[in-house]
């Protein structure tokens, strides 16, 4: 793991623009923007953000578009004159995403609340490979999240994907495995070397989401679990804006988790490298 960054999903509804100012109000200044209309894919809009950015020396990484929520229903859609439209959305995106200096954009997939696994199918494949084609052409991986109400909700459905779709890679997110009700792990598995970007976050004894130190998640753990799959990215904390009430919180769970990664780095250093 090499860098802690901050979602702007975490202050939703505030603006992307003013939750990066929180961000680094909070100490953060690594990124991942999520953007919510289209005026945030402008070139006006974009040039005001990197000014703001470039300005405080902070980097964006990952990037997400703001139809997110209902990319079953028009870009994976079966309808094939919605998913071209759609598609043409996406390559917005993607352009967009180059022009803020992120290297990832991620998608939540196909499936509206599935209840059971599936193969993807012919036309959700070619979505995925019109992506990757049109992202590697501006320098931008396209990446599946595990989304809880979406196809990604099964750690299988990485399975097929890492088959289907070779120059896809995927986004773990924390939140959304427990909440789908599988092991982080089995996500971990199955997504294997192909994690780019992960979602961080805790959960308490009631089940409810909460900024990372604020709950009972192992991460000495789990830090583990993703060096076994030789994940070197940054862990990007992402909740909902009603997990956590003030700034404060912010700064501490960020200060939890960098003494939280020494530590496990520290364990495995190997005493003898001291010396030699």
């Amino acid at each position: 793991m090499s860098y802690f960054a901050f979602s702007t999903a975490s202050l939703y509804p505030m603006e992307p623009e003013k939750a990066a100012l929180a961000a680094f109000d909070a100490g953060y200044r690594d990124l991942e923007i999520f953007v919510n209309c289209e005026y945030e894919q402008t070139e006006e809009y974009i040039d005001l953000l990197n000014r703001l950015l470039d300005e405080r020396g902070m980097r964006i990484h990952s990037f997400h578009p703001y139809m997110a929520g209902t990319e079953f229903f028009i870009l994976f859609s079966e309808y094939d004159r919605r998913r071209r439209e759609a598609l043409a959305v996406y390559q917005r995106s993607i352009r967009a995403a180059a022009a803020m200096g992120a290297k990832w954009l991620i998608l939540h997939g196909p499936g509206n609340r599935p209840t059971t696994c599936r193969e993807p199918l012919p036309h959700e494949i070619q979505v995925y490979k019109t992506l990757c084609d049109y992202g590697a052409q501006f320098g931008v991986e396209i990446l599946q999240e595990n989304v809880r109400n979406n196809l990604s909700r099964f750690p299988e459905f990485f399975t097929y994907l890492r088959e289907a779709v070779p120059e896809l890679g995927f986004n773990l997110d924390f939140k959304q495995a427990l909440q789908a009700g599988f092991p982080l792990e089995d996500y971990i598995s199955a997504m294997g070397d192909r994690i780019r970007n992960v979602h961080i976050n805790d959960v308490d004894i009631s089940g409810h989401c909460r900024l990372p130190g604020e709950g009972w998640l192992d991460y000495p753990y789990l830090f583990s679990l993703l060096d076994g799959v030789g994940y070197d990215g940054g862990l990007v904390t992402e909740v909902y804006r009603q997990d956590f009430e003030n700034q404060a919180q912010i700064v501490t769970s960020r200060l939890f988790l960098e003494g939280e990664l020494a530590k496990y780095q520290l364990s495995r250093k190997n005493p003898l490298d001291s010396f030699s």
